[in-house]
Parts: C-alpha cells; sequence; structure tokens
C-alpha cells in the first residue's frame, strides 16, 4: 500500500520565558553565545602579538558586543531592549544621558554611571572614602601633607599599573619634586598586594600580585610601569578572610556597583588597607567567563546552557594553561653553551630573559664536527 500520510515536521513551542532568552545572534564571532553589550571607549584589539592579549580580545568580543560610545553616536548605538549592558567606560555623563533619554533601560543596566564616577579617578575616589579605616590618610596638595606623616605615596589622578605613583620620604624631597600629583597618602608597610573581583555580594576571585624579580621599581621612577603578574588565591582559606569580608562590605555601602575590583595590601602584622577600587579593571578570559556567567544568571534567572558551560569551561581551561605558561613561572637566567673546536674556547649565549623557554638544545656530530643548536 502506497504511504500517502504527508511527512510531518518537528517543532517546538517555547514559553515566553524561553522566549526572551532566546540566542542574540550578532554578525560577529560567535554566534554561539547569548552575547550582552559591553559600552567601551574602544574594542579591545582581537589581534596581539601577546598571546593572553590575543586571547583576551577574542574572548570579550565572543561574549560580549562591545560598543564604542562617544557624543556623536550614543543615541544611534544598535542597542535593543531586553539585553544586558555593562557599562565598561570612563564616560558617565554620556551613559546617564541614555539613561535619561530611555536608550537602556535601568533594569538592564550594569554599573550605574552615577556609582562609577565615585571611582573613576584617585582623586574622587579618595574623596568618596575620606576618613575611612579602611583608607590611608590622605590629602589633595603638597601643603596638606603636613596634616599627615611622611613617607607618603604621590599619585596622578589617572593611571594604571602604578604608572606615575612616587614615594616620598620627606617633605623637602616632595617639595624639590617637579612632577605633578593629585593624590598624597600616608604610606604603609606593604607585605603582599591583592585584587579582589566582585560582583554584587559575592566574589568572583581573589589575586595575589607577585612582582616579577628584577623589575625595576616603580616608587623610586614615577614614569615606570611597575612589572608584575597576578596569582589566583583561594579566598575562602585566606587568613584574613573575614577582614576582607568586612573590607568589601564596606566598599559596597560607599559605591553601589555591580562589577567591580578592590585593590588591597595587607601589612606584616595583617591589617588591610584598600588602595583602590574600580569598576573597569582589566580582565583575563577566566574572570570574563566568571562575569559573563554571574550576569546571565542575574538577568535572565537561569542557567546557561550545558552546551555553552562546555564551551566556557574550555575557554578558561585554554587560558590557565597560557597563563601558567607565560606567567606563573617566571626564571630570569639565561642558556649558554661553551666548548673547545681546535685549541679555541667559544661561548654560545642567549639574550637575558624573564619567561619560560620553549627551547630544546640538539646536539649532534657532523663528519666528526660536533655541533649544538
Amino acid at each position: 500500500m502506497q504511504n500517502t500520510q504527508k511527512e510531518m515536521k518537528k517543532v517546538s513551542i517555547n514559553k515566553f520565558d524561553s522566549f526572551v532568552t532566546e540566542q542574540y545572534y550578532a554578525p560577529t564571532l560567535a554566534n554561539f553565545f547569548q552575547r550582552f553589550y559591553m559600552l567601551v571607549r574602544k574594542p579591545f584589539p582581537t589581534t596581539s602579538d601577546n598571546v593572553l592579549g590575543k586571547m583576551i580580545g577574542s574572548t570579550r568580543d565572543s561574549l560580549y558586543d562591545q560598543l564604542s560610545l562617544n557624543g556623536a553616536n550614543y543615541n544611534s548605538l544598535p542597542i535593543q531592549p531586553g539585553i544586558p549592558v555593562l557599562n565598561f567606560t570612563e564616560d558617565n555623563d554620556l551613559v546617564q544621558r541614555m539613561l535619561d533619554e530611555n536608550i537602556i533601560d535601568r533594569k538592564s543596566l550594569y554599573n550605574h554611571p552615577s556609582q562609577s564616577k565615585l571611582v573613576s579617578d584617585k582623586v574622587v575616589f579618595h574623596k568618596t572614602f575620606k576618613e575611612s579605616p579602611y583608607v590611608p590618610k590622605t590629602v589633595f596638595t603638597v601643603d596638606e601633607t603636613s596634616q599627615i606623616s611622611f613617607p607618603v605615596i604621590a599619585k596622578p589622578a589617572q593611571g594604571r599599573s602604578a604608572e606615575g605613583i612616587r614615594k616620598f620620604d620627606t617633605i623637602e624631597e616632595l617639595s624639590d619634586s617637579e612632577e605633578k600629583f593629585d593624590v598624597f597618602c600616608e604610606a604603609i608597610d606593604i607585605a603582599k598586594e591583592y585584587r579582589c573581583f566582585c560582583f554584587k555580594e559575592g566574589i568572583i576571585e581573589l589575586n595575589r600580585r607577585v612582582k616579577i624579580e628584577g623589575s625595576a621599581d616603580f616608587l623610586k621612577d614615577a614614569a615606570t610601569k611597575t612589572d608584575f603578574y597576578y596569582k589566583k588565591v583561594d579566598y575562602n582559606q585566606y587568613a584574613h578572610h573575614q577582614k576582607l569580608v568586612d573590607i568589601l562590605n564596606h566598599c559596597r555601602q560607599k559605591v553601589q556597583l555591580d562589577f567591580f575590583s578592590v585593590d588591597f595590601a595587607e601589612t606584616p602584622d595583617g591589617e588591610l588597607f584598600v588602595i583602590e577600587m574600580n569598576s573597569r579593571t582589566g580582565m583575563g578570559v577566566d574572570k570574563m567567563v566568571e562575569l559573563y556567567t554571574l550576569i546571565y544568571k542575574d538577568f535572565y534567572k537561569n542557567e546557561p546552557g550545558d552546551a555553552t558551560q562546555e564551551k566556557l569551561s574550555r575557554m578558561v581551561a585554554s587560558w590557565n594553561k597560557a597563563y601558567d605558561k607565560v606567567k606563573g613561572s617566571q626564571i630570569n637566567e639565561c642558556t649558554t653553551l661553551a666548548g673547545n673546536v681546535d685549541g679555541s674556547m667559544f661561548l654560545f649565549k642567549n639574550r637575558d630573559r624573564s619567561y619560560t623557554p620553549e627551547t630544546t638544545v640538539i646536539h649532534e656530530n657532523h663528519k666528526g664536527t660536533e655541533i649544538v643548536y
């Protein structure tokens, strides 16, 4: 008997909750992910000679739509309603204007511009945290340094990687300096430095800042950037865990941000002091993935799908492997070879370096001549 039954097409009917969280496809890399908007001054580059920089750029491009914000385009950016928006730009006045003109829904925005402003530079930060027991005593002019104790740490309002920061032991030394500073803090005895990444009431990750051996001392030259890398620390096992929790709660009371980082220092006797709070801190792939997951769960009230989570896990695994290779086991040495050829001594030496080399020494005998390369 001939089968006259028509072929049935399989269809799926989604509940409204599933429909509104349907994948948002953008005309760039990785249609795989439900993507979020990230307001930036300029997108992080996806091409770099540095392997870690390249991975950061590619991952950010995969997980977020980076929208370059400026005064000419703020009201024409392709922002669709019902999609999270992360404020990751320093131009908080423009973001506020987008809220006022209903270009962005307040419920979709992470990091309100009024709060981001409070940590926008070191002067504003220290004025926000004036009289805080967790922040070193701070003044804002050379004349006012008579109110605090020397040595002092002098800082410009802007800058990163400790660029522009200088230590002065006496008022005479500070007065003789021709460099310009905007903030002067009482120096504390720092045993260890940390950066803690947070999302709302939770901790994303705690990192210890490790100075690379042999790198320049930025406190002696304001033009020098410090050379360091970050090492993960289990914050639940951190020796001063409760003090850290108290500090983070204090910071959240002062500034109500959704995503932020806190740089703090630990003294030899275990006291903790806040150095800086930031709403636009740099992120490696591991923290970008964690932030993506947290915003997804917070905004859509459910977990990313299994396939998405698997891909995110692979991103983190690749990053951790690359980071450990580049940053995790720093050395300062060179490779040398020495030998006697026809009565003459030869010394072969490569350049000094502060990274783990990917080299193999080959020793061959070619027609009676020993060759090493």
